[in-house]
């Protein structure tokens, strides 16, 4: 004999296959958002690169050379570094819209206040170390 499934089966089972669904959905939306970005930001990347090795395929000169090489790996840290935020944002919106999604409370104050600690403390030491490849690619200082 076959048991009867209770209605509240019947509505944690529709509820919970709801909130995959979304789940789901949210995950592709997210997925494409994310590719999209990376599609244009490395079109973005290939287009400027050419445009940098047509300038610097056209300069005779040694120092005007180094000062656009230093220049280029200066624009291009920043553009990564830019991108990289961008993503992250992304990132924060697709958890924010999951955690609405699924009904979770909001993350505690110092969860968020560590993320954004990490957050400044990474962009810092990306700044440093943009600062350090200028220094290195940057002519020698005359005295």
């Amino acid at each position: 004999m076959a048991k009867k499934i209770s209605p509240d089966f019947n509505d944690y089972s529709e509820k919970g296959l709801d909130s995959a669904l979304k789940l789901a959905q949210l995950s592709f939306d997210h997925t494409q958002r994310l590719l999209e970005h990376q599609i244009s930001a490395q079109r973005s990347f290939f287009e400027q690169g050419i445009k940098q090795l047509q300038d610097l395929g056209g300069t005779k000169e040694p120092a005007e050379l180094l000062r656009l090489q230093s220049a280029y790996v200066q624009e291009n840290l920043q553009r990564n570094l830019a991108m990289a935020q961008e993503m992250a944002a992304i990132n924060q919106q697709f958890q924010a819209e999951v955690i609405k999604s699924l009904g979770l409370p909001a993350q505690p104050k110092e969860a968020v206040a560590a993320m954004e600690k990490l957050s400044l403390d990474v962009r810092e030491g990306m700044e440093e170390f943009a600062r350090r490849t200028m220094d290195l690619f940057s002519p020698p200082r005359s005295r």
